[in-house]
């Protein structure tokens, strides 16, 4: 489908495609009797590709994570869900003038961020991602395109389709995922646990927020060559390490540890000593750049 073509959602005008997620496609819409603006996620009820009908217990799933974590200031609200003969829909509110952290970094050309301005971002996230591990339910698909920025600078956690209780149980057995973030337990194909395969998977987005750049020396290529780069560590260039501080290269490397009981807690990263400084005046001054950044992609 593209952007121009028309679309009429039962109970909504002023329909707008938004963008293509991983299980279907996001809409902006305005609910015809409040009059107020919505997001619209719809999923095709049958697979526009392969022409498999998708699994209702994955959608069910969702809608029960989302009323489980509804409520959290960093998360979009989450209204209702409704189904037609063709689509299943999920309604929350939409968050106005915001971007996602991979636009953020398209916009800036992957230069890479501040120190400042990551922690700022990540700060909010790993606050959102602790509330999510309260409630026992693991994002599964944390990355650059799943966390957004707002004009008002508050990040928001976006699109738990993948998501799944049971996040401290080494039990789960789900694959799926972006394969770019996905921890080499995953890769290994054993039972692993989600609330550590989460911390993996915010390091990576930290990593590529920082330098522009996978944590990886070589190209990603196929999960089999990825999961054998992990098992190195993350790799940090002559560049990166010019670039970045101490602590902040010691919080990757714990964070991107191969092995998942090394891995820090939520509650340990929060204690880390790159959390808990200020931020030098260089960092502070760089961060204009940020400022220029979101004023130019007018958030």
């Amino acid at each position: 489908m593209t952007v121009e073509t028309p679309v009429t959602i039962q109970g909504y005008e002023s329909v707008k495609y938004l963008a293509q997620g991983s299980q279907g496609q996001v809409f902006l819409a305005t609910d015809r009797i409040t009059k107020q603006r919505t997001c619209i996620k719809r999923i095709p009820k049958v697979d526009p590709i392969s022409h498999a009908i998708k699994s209702q217990r994955r959608i069910q799933n969702e809608v029960s994570i989302l009323e489980t974590v509804n409520g959290h200031q960093g998360i979009p609200h989450f209204y209702r869900f409704f189904e037609d003969e063709t689509y299943y829909h999920l309604v929350f509110d939409f968050v106005e003038d915001a971007k996602d952290v991979y636009e953020l970094m398209e916009a800036g050309n992957f230069s890479g961020l501040s120190e400042y301005a990551t922690k700022k971002i990540i700060t909010q996230t790993i606050n959102i991602l602790s509330y999510c591990h309260s409630k026992n339910v693991a994002h599964k698909d944390i990355k650059m395109e799943n966390i957004m920025y707002s004009s008002n600078q508050k990040a928001y956690l976006i699109d738990f389709g993948l998501s799944t209780f049971g996040a401290a149980e080494n039990v789960s057995r789900d694959f799926s995922g972006t394969l770019e973030y996905q921890g080499p337990e995953i890769h290994s194909h054993t039972t692993f646990c989600p609330m550590k395969a989460d911390i993996y998977a915010l390091g990576v987005t930290m990593f590529v927020m920082l330098t522009g750049k996978f944590p990886f020396k070589e190209e990603i290529g196929s999960p089999k060559f990825l999961h054998e780069r992990q098992k190195k560590g993350p790799h940090f260039s002559p560049a990166a390490k010019k670039k970045l501080s101490p602590e902040v290269r010691d919080l990757l490397t714990k964070m991107l540890d191969p092995h998942p009981d090394e891995r820090p807690c939520i509650s340990e990263i929060k204690k880390h000593a790159w959390f808990q400084a200020s931020p030098p005046a260089v960092q502070m001054k760089k961060s204009s750049s940020f400022s220029k950044l979101l004023k130019a992609i007018k958030l």
